[in-house]
């Protein structure tokens, strides 16, 4: 992720710009299925995208496709390794597959205890959100953009609000993966909390948008 993120930023003779972008993406999948295991891997995705959409505006069209070229790489890397395993270890592997898959998007542990996707993300909010000190550093980061906001209430350029709510998407990723992977969100809450960081990311940037703009600073793509 932190790779993605300096080539995005720092795009070496333009070579992550424009349609080139999908292949930051792709290759990014790739090496997440190649080296993670499962702990939070949309982050590779989530953050890149919310860079670009505060670079520059984009369309959730557009971000839809990134985000596919990247399920691309990562699932088709899955897929590959499935099929290796597949042909040297016949049906048997092919049977644990699926039992593992079912388990880990299931609304009950291993243990047989019922849960509900709902519950497995809030299990996981409640993590991220249990550091008293990080909750009154967000508190009054939060306090401070929202006194500036209203203190340059009369400044602000309406057509930035096209990029705060781009930053929508990559905000919703983590929440929809966490949905869908339920049991194994709920059975690992202590490290797969870190998945929906980049949602507090999101919100953060989407709220301090206004202050850039409204107070007479550079525009945002300088930013």
């Amino acid at each position: 992720m932190l790779l993605s993120c300096i080539l995005l930023m720092w795009n070496p003779k333009g070579a992550f710009s424009g349609e080139k972008i999908y292949i930051l993406f792709l290759v990014s999948g790739i090496c997440l299925a190649y080296f993670d295991f499962l702990t939070a891997p949309t982050i590779t995705l989530t953050i890149p995208l919310a860079l670009i959409c505060l670079r520059e505006k984009q369309s959730w069209k557009t971000l839809l496709k990134w985000t596919l070229y990247w399920l691309a790489g990562y699932a088709g890397m899955w897929a590959g390794k499935w099929v290796i395993s597949l042909i040297l270890q016949s049906e048997a592997f092919f049977r644990s597959l699926t039992d593992h898959f079912a388990l880990w998007t299931a609304e009950a542990l291993p243990n047989s205890t019922k849960i509900t996707r709902i519950g497995a993300l809030n299990a996981n909010f409640e993590v991220l959100f249990q550091d008293l000190v990080v909750n009154l550093l967000l508190i009054s980061y939060v306090i401070l953009v929202a006194a500036g906001f209203i203190r340059n209430m009369k400044k602000l350029d309406l057509k930035y609000i096209d990029t705060t709510i781009s930053l929508f998407f990559p905000a919703l990723i983590p929440v929809l993966w966490i949905l869908i992977m339920a049991s194994h969100s709920v059975e690992h809450t202590f490290f797969t909390y870190r998945t929906l960081a980049p949602c507090v990311f999101c919100m953060l940037c989407g709220l301090d948008i206004g202050n850039i703009t409204g107070s007479g600073q550079k525009d945002i793509k300088g930013t």
